[in-house]
């Protein structure tokens, strides 16, 4: 690339040597050290054209030979490895394309002055700090391409042709916003008011960029190319040349997509009906989609349209389109059904590059089958195949099953299928009821199933004591209740919780399943007490073993007799419970009393009349 300051110099000069003696200036290559370079006895001036060193940090000399250094040639640097930080003098008035590519370890770039040829630090991957000086005076569009960490970039006060506005570099008058750092850290991003224009990859490798606005006064716009967060292009309404749409960009007429967003989710896109053309690159990069239609009414496309989407299986191409661009598929590894109509014509170099999966499904004779034999791609006359999903309701409702589903296109909703005692949770992948099915994204891939999953329903297991709700307790339908503590009860035992109210069905805690809200009741009897065995005799000189018992637990008893001369008495047990009566007096009888005291503190009195035979 010449140097634009020397133009005029050299076309003087050149017409001079037309009406004078011919001559030529004298370039002769020279080394010095690591460095090497030509010397240009015209100008008297050194063009750097190779280093062979190994160091790290380097500053270019501003002389060599005693001769100025003004120019760093094309490739001067390509592939130094070692080098992390150079530092150019303010004597450099250019440097030339690709001058450091693939410097893969450059980190930081100090530039004094000059002219930044095409691609200076294509690939330099790690360079993460760029410092420009007053004198750098042009910049080209594609410098900065492939630096994916570049984080800070700063521009001397006092250059006139570039400053630095929040990180972001622009031209002077702030028209043209020139490179936003890959590595900015700010998540959304504002254009400016007085940018007009977005030079060429101003915008890529931005990992924390998902929101973008776009100011009423920008008219030309570059890609957004590999940022790959980014969800939503917005514009400003009063913006003469673009509008968005759910996030995505389009001429303001609606007539072409600018861009579809890198990291807008969604497996499938339905393009609308205004939109006749479509970008360069309008989809691609983009890792969500799967499935998508172009329109017949699409007659014209940028190349790459779709390249490099990672998840992309299904295309189907309607009749009216007429051609397809360049690499329009390439790098899509996933791809594979594209139905191509006869009415494509006109297929670009590597449109289905990288695709390993392809089937093209085409008319035989038609231009895609042409494409296809060339290109060695598999291709199919049949129709493209088509699926089933089919419903397991687990029990519930089964819906019928869709048939011919095609490849990577969605199926509408049933309706909510139902089940006794639950609640339809949705439609899932797995029988285990961990992957759901999403409707407006997922897309059918081959023959399907779908399983229901159910939530049981909770109902209210009440218990009521009297009239009084003692406890609610929650159980799902179909599970056994807890019995909880039994209620207490003056004079009374409890006899269990019965499933009504007169007492005729026991609820059985093993056994009774919850199928709605239930109530239990408490069922009480009175306490009572007796004494055994029945018989009322004893022989004189025998003994007669009484036992005292009743329908709750018995804390103590208290025997007596009224007359131990008749029968006498003596207890034993806990709580002295038993009582053996010894007959004493022969066709004489005595009353021996029991007073049975109850652990609730309940007391019940039983006598029994002993005849002494």
């Amino acid at each position: 690339m010449l140097n634009v300051k020397k133009f005029g110099v050299i076309t003087l000069a050149l017409l001079l040597l037309l009406t004078l003696v011919p001559m030529a200036p004298e370039v002769m290559a020279a080394t010095s050290g690591d460095w090497q370079y030509y010397y240009d006895d015209w100008f008297d001036e050194v063009y750097i054209t190779g280093y062979t060193g190994n160091a790290a940090t380097v500053t270019i000399p501003p002389m060599l030979g005693g001769y100025p250094v003004t120019e760093i040639e094309d490739q001067a640097f390509w592939g130094c490895t070692t080098l992390v930080d150079v530092t150019l003098p303010d004597s450099i008035e250019y440097i030339g394309d690709y001058a450091f590519r693939n410097c893969t370890s450059l980190t930081n770039v100090t530039i004094a002055s000059g002219e930044l040829g095409d691609r200076v630090f294509y690939d330099c991957k790690a360079l993460n700090s760029v410092s420009l000086g007053r004198y750098v005076d042009f910049i080209e569009g594609y410098t900065f391409q492939n630096c994916e960490s570049l984080t800070t970039i700063n521009v001397d006060a006092n250059n006139p042709d570039y400053m630095v506005a929040d990180g972001v570099l622009f031209d002077k008058d702030k028209t043209m916003l020139v490179k936003y750092p890959a590595k900015k850290a700010d998540t959304a991003y504002a254009i400016p008011d007085s940018v007009t224009a977005i030079d060429t990859f101003a915008f890529q490798y931005c990992p924390a960029l998902t929101s973008v606005f776009i100011p009423k006064n920008l008219t030309m716009l570059d890609l957004f190319r590999d940022c790959k967060s980014l969800t939503e292009i917005s514009v400003d309404e009063s913006n003469p040349s673009y509008v968005s749409i759910d996030g995505v960009v389009f001429t303001k007429d609606k007539t072409m997509i600018r861009q579809y967003p890198a990291g807008k989710t969604g497996t499938t896109y339905a393009i609308p009906e205004s939109v006749t053309r479509l970008n360069t690159l309008t989809f691609g990069q983009n890792p969500f989609l799967i499935s998508i239609t172009l329109p017949g009414r699409i007659t014209g496309m940028g190349s790459s349209v779709f390249a490099g989407c990672q998840s992309l299986i299904n295309v189907t191409i309607e009749s009216g389109v007429p051609m397809l661009g360049n690499t329009a598929f390439s790098g899509c590894p996933n791809l594979s059904f594209v139905t191509i109509p006869d009415s494509v014509t006109e297929i670009g170099n590597n449109v289905f590059s990288e695709c390993p999966k392809l089937t093209l499904y085409c008319s035989e004779g038609s231009a895609a089958h042409t494409y296809a034999v060339q290109n060695g791609l598999q291709y199919s006359f049949n129709p493209l195949p088509t699926y089933t999903v089919t419903f397991d309701a687990a029990g519930g409702y089964t819906p019928a099953p869709v048939t011919g589903v095609a490849p990577g296109r969605q199926i509408t909703e049933p309706a909510v299928p139902g089940k006794t005692g639950h609640t339809f949770a949705g439609w899932y992948k797995d029988a285990a009821g961990t992957q759901a099915w999403n409707f407006e994204n997922d897309l059918v891939q081959g023959d399907t199933i779908l399983y229901a999953k159910w939530n049981a329903n909770i109902y209210k297991v009440i218990y009521k004591n009297n009239g009084a709700v003692l406890k609610e307790q929650p159980v799902e339908y179909g599970r056994t209740a807890t019995a909880p503590s039994a209620p207490q009860k003056k004079n009374h035992v409890f006899a269990g919780w019965y499933k009504d109210t007169g007492f005729k069905t026991k609820w059985n805690f093993g056994k009774d399943i919850v199928k709605g809200d239930t109530t239990l009741y408490a069922k009480w009897t009175a306490i009572k007490g007796k004494i055994t065995p029945a018989t009322k005799k004893v022989k004189e000189g025998k003994t007669l073993k009484l036992t005292a018992k009743g329908n709750a637990a018995i804390k103590s008893v208290k025997w007596k007799t009224s007359s131990s001369r008749i029968a006498s008495i003596k207890t034993s047990g806990k709580g002295k419970i038993n009582c053996t009566v010894t007959g004493k007096k022969k066709g004489k009888k005595a009353t021996v009393t029991a007073t049975i005291t109850f652990k609730d503190g309940t007391k019940k009195t039983i006598k029994r009349t002993i005849s002494v035979k």
